[in-house]
Protein backbone atom coordinates (compact mmCIF):
# COMPACT_ATOMS: atom_id res chain seq x y z
CA UNK A 1 0.00 0.00 0.00
CA UNK A 2 1.45 3.31 -1.06
CA UNK A 3 2.03 5.78 1.72
CA UNK A 4 0.15 9.06 1.60
CA UNK A 5 2.25 12.11 0.75
CA UNK A 6 3.33 14.38 3.54
CA UNK A 7 1.18 17.41 4.17
CA UNK A 8 2.48 20.91 3.35
CA UNK A 9 3.05 21.77 7.00
CA UNK A 10 5.36 18.76 7.40
CA UNK A 11 7.30 19.73 4.29
CA UNK A 12 7.71 23.29 5.56
CA UNK A 13 8.94 22.03 8.93
CA UNK A 14 11.45 19.73 7.24
CA UNK A 15 12.84 22.67 5.29
CA UNK A 16 13.10 24.70 8.49
CA UNK A 17 15.10 21.90 10.11
CA UNK A 18 17.41 21.74 7.10
CA UNK A 19 18.05 25.44 7.52
CA UNK A 20 18.64 25.04 11.27
CA UNK A 21 20.47 21.71 11.73
CA UNK A 22 20.95 22.23 15.47
CA UNK A 23 17.21 21.56 15.92
CA UNK A 24 17.56 18.11 14.37
CA UNK A 25 20.74 17.24 16.29
CA UNK A 26 24.16 16.40 15.01
CA UNK A 27 25.08 20.02 14.32
CA UNK A 28 28.52 19.45 15.86
CA UNK A 29 29.07 15.96 14.55
CA UNK A 30 28.31 14.29 17.87
CA UNK A 31 28.85 10.58 18.30
CA UNK A 32 25.85 8.30 18.93
CA UNK A 33 26.86 8.12 22.58
CA UNK A 34 27.00 11.90 22.85
CA UNK A 35 23.64 12.22 21.09
CA UNK A 36 22.17 9.74 23.57
CA UNK A 37 23.48 11.78 26.50
CA UNK A 38 22.07 14.95 24.96
CA UNK A 39 18.64 13.37 24.50
CA UNK A 40 18.58 11.89 28.01
CA UNK A 41 19.54 15.22 29.54
CA UNK A 42 16.86 17.09 27.58
CA UNK A 43 14.12 14.60 28.47
CA UNK A 44 15.16 14.42 32.12
CA UNK A 45 15.38 18.21 32.39
CA UNK A 46 11.86 18.59 31.00
CA UNK A 47 10.46 15.90 33.28
CA UNK A 48 12.20 17.31 36.34
CA UNK A 49 10.92 20.81 35.53
CA UNK A 50 7.33 19.61 35.29
CA UNK A 51 7.56 17.59 38.51
CA UNK A 52 9.33 20.40 40.35
CA UNK A 53 6.70 22.96 39.39
CA UNK A 54 3.84 20.59 40.24
CA UNK A 55 5.21 19.73 43.68
CA UNK A 56 6.20 23.34 44.32
CA UNK A 57 2.61 24.37 43.65
CA UNK A 58 1.37 21.82 46.21
CA UNK A 59 3.86 23.06 48.80
CA UNK A 60 3.01 26.71 48.22
CA UNK A 61 -0.69 26.06 48.72
CA UNK A 62 0.16 25.24 52.33
CA UNK A 63 1.13 28.92 52.59
CA UNK A 64 -2.07 30.01 50.83
CA UNK A 65 -0.53 30.73 47.43
CA UNK A 66 -0.50 29.15 44.00
CA UNK A 67 2.76 28.80 42.10
CA UNK A 68 2.06 31.72 39.79
CA UNK A 69 0.93 33.92 42.69
CA UNK A 70 4.20 33.18 44.47
CA UNK A 71 6.14 33.90 41.28
CA UNK A 72 4.55 37.33 41.09
CA UNK A 73 5.26 38.44 44.66
CA UNK A 74 8.68 36.76 44.72
CA UNK A 75 9.72 38.52 41.51
CA UNK A 76 8.40 41.86 42.72
CA UNK A 77 10.24 41.46 46.02
CA UNK A 78 13.55 41.26 44.14
CA UNK A 79 12.95 44.37 42.02
CA UNK A 80 13.72 47.85 43.26
CA UNK A 81 11.96 49.59 40.38
CA UNK A 82 8.24 49.16 39.65
CA UNK A 83 7.30 46.83 36.81
CA UNK A 84 4.49 47.36 34.36
CA UNK A 85 2.14 44.42 33.91
CA UNK A 86 3.47 43.47 30.48
CA UNK A 87 7.07 43.19 31.67
CA UNK A 88 6.00 41.26 34.75
CA UNK A 89 4.08 38.77 32.60
CA UNK A 90 7.15 38.27 30.42
CA UNK A 91 9.41 37.86 33.45
CA UNK A 92 7.37 35.05 35.01
CA UNK A 93 6.44 33.43 31.70
CA UNK A 94 2.66 33.85 31.52
CA UNK A 95 0.32 35.57 29.09
CA UNK A 96 -0.79 39.04 30.14
CA UNK A 97 -4.51 38.10 30.46
CA UNK A 98 -3.49 35.31 32.85
CA UNK A 99 -1.43 37.74 34.88
CA UNK A 100 -4.35 40.17 35.09
CA UNK A 101 -6.51 37.48 36.71
CA UNK A 102 -3.71 36.57 39.13
CA UNK A 103 -3.23 40.23 40.06
CA UNK A 104 -6.96 40.60 40.62
CA UNK A 105 -6.83 37.86 43.26
CA UNK A 106 -3.65 39.17 44.86
CA UNK A 107 -5.11 42.66 44.97
CA UNK A 108 -8.31 41.41 46.62
CA UNK A 109 -6.11 39.64 49.19
CA UNK A 110 -4.32 42.92 49.87
CA UNK A 111 -0.91 41.65 48.71
CA UNK A 112 -0.36 43.87 45.66
CA UNK A 113 -1.66 47.10 44.26
CA UNK A 114 -1.65 48.54 40.77
CA UNK A 115 -0.91 52.19 40.06
CA UNK A 116 -0.83 54.23 36.86
CA UNK A 117 2.68 54.31 35.43
CA UNK A 118 4.43 57.65 35.67
CA UNK A 119 6.14 56.97 32.35
CA UNK A 120 2.98 55.86 30.51
CA UNK A 121 -0.41 56.66 31.97
CA UNK A 122 -1.99 53.93 29.84
CA UNK A 123 0.07 51.27 31.64
CA UNK A 124 -0.05 50.16 35.27
CA UNK A 125 2.83 49.31 37.55
CA UNK A 126 2.53 46.55 40.15
CA UNK A 127 3.64 47.04 43.76
CA UNK A 128 3.78 44.82 46.83
CA UNK A 129 1.94 45.90 49.95
CA UNK A 130 3.16 45.55 53.53
CA UNK A 131 0.97 42.45 53.92
CA UNK A 132 2.95 40.62 51.23
CA UNK A 133 6.11 40.36 53.34
CA UNK A 134 4.85 37.88 55.96
CA UNK A 135 3.07 35.81 53.29
CA UNK A 136 6.22 35.58 51.21
CA UNK A 137 8.27 34.68 54.29
CA UNK A 138 5.86 31.85 55.15
CA UNK A 139 6.06 30.56 51.59
CA UNK A 140 9.86 30.63 51.71
CA UNK A 141 9.84 28.47 54.84
CA UNK A 142 7.78 25.83 53.02
CA UNK A 143 9.98 26.03 49.92
CA UNK A 144 13.17 25.77 51.97
CA UNK A 145 11.98 22.51 53.49
CA UNK A 146 11.15 21.19 50.03
CA UNK A 147 14.58 22.12 48.66
CA UNK A 148 16.33 20.57 51.64
CA UNK A 149 14.43 17.32 51.19
CA UNK A 150 15.17 17.10 47.46
CA UNK A 151 18.73 18.43 47.31
CA UNK A 152 20.20 17.38 50.66
CA UNK A 153 22.62 14.83 49.14
CA UNK A 154 24.27 17.26 46.72
CA UNK A 155 27.42 19.18 47.60
CA UNK A 156 27.35 23.00 47.25
CA UNK A 157 29.84 22.73 44.38
CA UNK A 158 27.50 20.41 42.48
CA UNK A 159 24.57 22.75 42.99
CA UNK A 160 26.60 25.76 41.85
CA UNK A 161 27.80 23.94 38.74
CA UNK A 162 24.27 22.81 37.91
CA UNK A 163 22.88 26.30 38.54
CA UNK A 164 25.42 27.81 36.13
CA UNK A 165 24.54 25.24 33.47
CA UNK A 166 20.78 25.76 33.87
CA UNK A 167 21.32 29.53 33.82
CA UNK A 168 23.19 29.25 30.53
CA UNK A 169 20.41 27.12 29.02
CA UNK A 170 17.82 29.61 30.27
CA UNK A 171 19.72 32.53 28.72
CA UNK A 172 19.83 30.73 25.39
CA UNK A 173 16.12 29.96 25.59
CA UNK A 174 15.36 33.63 26.28
CA UNK A 175 17.50 34.59 23.29
CA UNK A 176 15.78 32.08 20.99
CA UNK A 177 12.34 33.09 22.28
CA UNK A 178 13.10 36.75 21.60
CA UNK A 179 14.26 35.96 18.07
CA UNK A 180 11.26 33.76 17.28
CA UNK A 181 8.91 36.32 18.82
CA UNK A 182 10.36 39.07 16.66
CA UNK A 183 10.08 36.85 13.60
CA UNK A 184 6.43 35.99 14.31
CA UNK A 185 5.57 39.64 14.96
CA UNK A 186 7.21 40.69 11.72
CA UNK A 187 5.30 38.03 9.80
CA UNK A 188 1.87 38.33 11.43
CA UNK A 189 1.42 41.82 12.81
CA UNK A 190 -0.23 44.09 10.22
CA UNK A 191 1.20 47.54 9.78
CA UNK A 192 -1.09 50.48 10.36
CA UNK A 193 -1.09 53.29 7.80
CA UNK A 194 0.92 55.46 10.17
CA UNK A 195 3.25 52.68 11.24
CA UNK A 196 1.93 52.89 14.80
CA UNK A 197 2.29 49.48 16.47
CA UNK A 198 0.54 49.18 19.81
Amino acid sequence: MEAEPLGPEVTVKAKEIEARPWEAGGARGRSPSEEGSLDRFAVTLGEMGRLWRSYQDRVLRCAGLSLVQWQVIHHLSRKREPLVQRRLALAIGVEEPVLVRVLDRLERAGLVERRPSQADRRAKTVHLTARAGPVLAAAEVELHEMREALLRDFAPEELERSARMFSTVADRLWELSAKSGSRVSAEKEPKSPRGDHR
